[in-house]
């Protein structure tokens, strides 16, 4: 193999490159995998998961993440057995795969912090997932390219895109200078009419009032996002809830493209998690006792997100057994209320 010097800052420049693509396709693959187990017969999924796990190796190779490049090519290996029909898309053999992407992840990170040596609990998955693939799995890695992987990855850290992505920090910081921004620009109109009526410079003034405006209110279209991706992240909340409770739930998503400030991304997160888990554990009866009543026997959660009145309505509804009044109404004496006196949405809360 021949030898490459990479400078410093080379290497920098790759590994922003190799953080950023790597958070995309294991986010995908997590996707990706999700489908699968619904619909295992799809090959065209297990091609696009073969090649985002082959993306990551070729990158972690690159970078001499010898660990990584290690686990990905076991997951490259197991994918490529699936595509011949050596192996199946069991359930069980997808929530392996779905805790070897959150595996990835990890070691991915800890890889660029300079310690992505694996884990115990991820050694023992890696032997669990070489034994799945009846051993060949444990082959060495194939000798990648390394020519062709370094100038693929340089080429993607360097050419110009048409997405950045910036820190939060950052965004805040120019929304701040342009609210200074505003503040002087009023205190300029104020002087300029006081102090004399010559219309071009009121004019100036003018447009500088409308080019302020538009800054900031292209600042603010900076931090709006798209619920959808992080939405997509609840997939998987309700399949390992559901599978941990033996029961059948299938998460529907409306209004994906409704766009908020990233910050209340992050507040909706928790707030949503804790509904999937009370929805599941409480609401959403077992397959038998849906059947009985005549329902689906897998239920549904659905979260709608929608503008209103200036802000985002995250609506949030399942097809479960509703609430149990009677254990409610003895949760409530037990911490001492009387649930005579409280209203029905004092009771839901």
């Amino acid at each position: 193999m021949t030898e490459f010097s990479i400078s410093d800052a080379d290497r920098l420049q790759l590994i922003d490159a190799f953080v950023a693509e790597t958070d995309d396709v294991l986010d995908e693959i997590e996707q990706l995998l999700l489908r699968l187990e619904q619909t295992p017969d799809e090959d065209q999924l297990l091609h696009e998961i073969f090649r985002g796990m082959h993306t990551l190796k070729g990158n972690a190779a690159c970078l001499q993440f010898e660990d990584l490049t290690r686990f990905a090519h076991v997951m490259e290996e197991l994918l490529d057995g699936m595509r011949e029909g050596r192996l199946d898309a069991s359930t069980a053999h997808v929530s392996q795969m779905l805790d070897a992407v959150d595996a990835l992840r990890d070691i991915a990170v800890r890889s660029v912090n300079g310690n992505g040596a694996l884990s115990e609990p991820q050694e023992a998955l890696l032997l669990q997932l070489t034994a799945w693939q009846g051993g060949s799995a444990g082959r060495s890695a194939p000798a990648l390219d390394e020519t062709s992987v370094i100038a693929d990855l340089t080429v993607r850290a360097s050419r110009p895109t048409r997405t950045l992505r910036v820190g939060i920090d950052k965004l805040d910081r120019m929304l701040n200078l342009a609210g200074e921004i505003a503040t002087v620009r009023g205190t300029v109109r104020q002087l300029v009419e006081q102090n004399g009526k010559d219309e071009k410079t009121l004019d100036a003034v003018r447009e500088l009032d409308r080019l302020s405006f538009d800054l900031q209110e292209a600042i603010m279209n900076v931090r709006l996002v798209p619920v959808g991706p992080a939405f997509r992240h609840f997939h998987r909340v309700v399949r390992d809830l559901a599978a941990s409770q033996e029961k059948r739930v299938t998460l529907i998503l409306e209004g994906e493209d409704v766009e908020v400030d990233t910050t209340v991304i992050e507040q909706l997160k928790d707030p949503i998690t804790h509904m999937i888990r009370n929805a599941v554990d409480h609401g959403i009866e077992t397959p038998e006792v849906r059947a009985r009543k005549g329902k689906n026997p897998a239920g549904t959660i659905r979260i709608t997100a929608a503008h209103a009145s200036g802000g985002i309505f995250v609506h949030f509804s399942d097809d479960g057994a509703g609430l149990n009044d009677v254990a409610i109404a003895e949760r409530a004496r037990a911490l001492g209320l009387d649930p005579e006196r409280m209203s029905r949405q004092d009771l839901s809360t």
